[in-house]
């Protein structure tokens, strides 16, 4: 073997089976740890130079950062519940990668799952009181902040045809709602 290899392997040619044969060829061919070192290889272990280790890991890195295949979006019909209180907004707003919807409350609506994903994770813990004075609130539950009920799988097709048809309310709209809740 010459010091040039990147890599050092068992004399039979294949990886070594543990670290530490690795590293007891390593001490035993006398080999400068600050130039080599063990790393997993095919499997198995191999000597390389730290250099080579180095640009692995980097290479490794790059293929992980590359773009996944995106996965196909699904979608669902879904009813939000009407408002709960004169506070509540007359919509619910969910907002995704930057896009906000204004989803209508009471009425059937076509969305991506991802987006109910969103809905799902918009809630608040439920707390109540200790047995005991000197102990803190138990956590009992967690509350949905956007409740709604699901009405059937959907396509992206109807997803698209609601979007056109205005079941998203108008920022018209929304002005008039929040004006008329704040009086």
């Amino acid at each position: 073997m010459s010091q040039n290899e990147p890599i050092k392997l068992e004399k039979n040619g294949n990886p070594f089976a543990q670290p530490a044969a690795a590293e007891a060829f390593l001490k035993k061919e006398e080999m400068n740890p600050d130039v080599w070192g063990v790393m997993k290889y095919q499997g198995g272990w191999a000597i390389a130079k730290h250099l080579h280790i180095v640009q692995v890991k980097i290479d490794e890195a790059k293929e992980a950062a590359k773009p996944k295949t995106p996965v196909e979006e699904t979608y669902s019909f879904a009813t939000f519940n009407q408002k709960a209180s004169e506070n509540d907004l007359p919509y619910v707003p969910l907002s995704k990668n930057g896009k906000q919807y204004r989803v209508q409350r009471g009425e059937k609506v076509c969305l991506a799952d991802s987006i109910l994903e969103i809905a799902d994770h918009a809630s608040h813990p439920q707390w109540e009181p200790s047995d005991k004075p000197d102990q803190p609130m138990k956590r009992t539950g967690t509350i949905m902040r956007y409740q709604y009920r699901l009405e059937g799988k959907a396509t992206k097709k109807d997803f698209d045809k609601m979007l056109k048809e205005g079941n998203l309310i108008t920022d018209e709209e929304v002005e008039r709602m929040e004006k008329q809740s704040a009086t």
